[in-house]
């Protein structure tokens, strides 16, 4: 679980708000695998925009011993996030 507040500040010609981003979930770890997955809510900087709701899913390997490769998903569950979002990520260890 997380809770996150940010400050945004004022900047001239735009009209944003601090905001709070929670997330709750789990994580699986198998050996040098994990499975995660978590529901998100993103409250709107702006209210010209809706919040945002959504689910994550990641799983991460390793590929050698100093690389790491994890693929995520997340589906949007409201207006204020994307429907769909997906991505890799490599971590090199040194």
């Amino acid at each position: 679980m997380s809770v996150e507040y940010q400050v945004l500040g004022k900047p001239p010609g735009f009209e944003l708000r601090n905001t709070i981003n929670t997330s709750i979930g789990a994580a699986w770890i198998n050996g040098t695998n994990a499975v995660i997955a978590s529901y998100d809510y993103n409250r709107s900087i702006s209210p010209l925009v809706k919040d945002g709701h959504s689910l994550f899913g990641a799983y991460s390997t390793p590929v050698s011993k100093k690389v790491r490769l994890t693929l995520y998903g997340i589906k949007g569950l409201s207006a204020g996030s994307p429907d769909v979002e997906a991505g890799a990520m490599i971590s090199l260890t040194l």
